[in-house]
């Protein structure tokens, strides 16, 4: 009897553990965990270093952050009002640089508002950008074509592109889950998600 009751503990913890790894799996991906903390640690040696470094700048910085955010998301905006895509296409891109570095300076405090710019950045591409849905529209059959090429490799099938404006895509295309991206050297193993 006791036995039984035994199994029946060790089934159901089996039970319960698997439940919850997949729901951590489903939740966080490995790759996702290192990745973040492999970034925190990037990030927090940067802010240290500068403050240690050269800290009669790191107060100037951090309000040089926060001018050079708003300075860049207003033109920006601006240069997206009159579709000079080009242009706010690389603002945009400095007013995210900006907004991450500033939320950084001050232990994270302006998390809401980095990923406010950067979500107007990622809209701006999905919506009103026509290079990004130029691009992806091009790159995406070849990737679906050959899943695990790596993205060092997809550049040789579009030499008539900018290396550039393929990573700014393909950027863009990942953090919207359009395409998968997994580190692998110095390039990308890319797929489509299922």
């Amino acid at each position: 009897m006791t036995a039984v009751i035994i199994i029946i503990i060790i089934f159901i913890i089996i039970g319960v553990i698997g439940y919850f790894a997949e729901m951590f799996k489903n939740a966080f991906s490995i790759q996702k965990i290192k990745k973040y903390r492999k970034t925190k640690k990037a990030e927090t040696t940067w802010k240290n270093n500068l403050q240690e470094n050269h800290p009669e700048h790191f107060e100037m910085l951090k309000k040089d952050r926060i001018k050079s955010l708003q300075f860049h998301y207003n033109k920006a905006k601006y240069y997206e009002n009159i579709n000079d895509f080009d242009m706010a296409r690389g603002s945009y891109r400095k007013a995210v640089e900006a907004a991450r570095q500033n939320n950084i300076l001050n232990d994270y405090i302006f998390e809401d508002l980095y990923k406010k710019v950067e979500n107007d950045y990622f809209e701006f591409a999905l919506k009103k950008d026509p290079l990004f849905n130029e691009i992806l529209r091009k790159i995406t059959p070849t990737i679906k074509a050959t899943p695990g090429i790596l993205q060092s490799d997809l550049f040789k099938y579009f030499k008539e592109i900018q290396k550039e404006e393929i990573q700014y895509s393909l950027y863009i295309a990942e953090k919207s889950n359009l395409v998968k991206r997994i580190k692998k050297g110095r390039s990308y193993i890319l797929s489509i998600p299922d």
